[in-house]
């Protein structure tokens, strides 16, 4: 079976965890915003890779920010296109329902 273009399961609830966070959110808040809310302790390698394939799939898109980390290097933030969400998450559940 050929992979979905909807979102799965994780993919919907790091979507939902970067909506409640906010614009300007990378992998650390989103990461402790599901341990929060759900309880659920995902490696947080799986939040970046996640957030990656979203943006991938045109549903999430990063930025770098001016300021930077201790590294050196340029902060990246996320931000949610939640109308794009939304319809992916409505899609998969009409799908399911078939």
């Amino acid at each position: 079976m050929g992979k979905s273009n909807y979102p799965g399961e994780f993919e919907q609830v790091v979507m939902l965890a970067l909506a409640r966070v906010g614009d300007g959110a990378y992998s650390v808040p989103v990461h402790e915003e599901i341990l929060t809310t759900s309880g659920r302790d995902v490696a947080i390698a799986s939040v970046y890779v996640t957030l990656s394939r979203l943006e991938n799939q045109g549903l999430v898109r990063s930025e770098e920010e001016p300021r930077e980390t201790a590294t050196g290097r340029p902060n990246e933030s996320t931000r949610c296109d939640l109308e794009r969400v939304v319809r992916a998450v409505t899609m998969r559940r009409l799908r399911s329902l078939q």
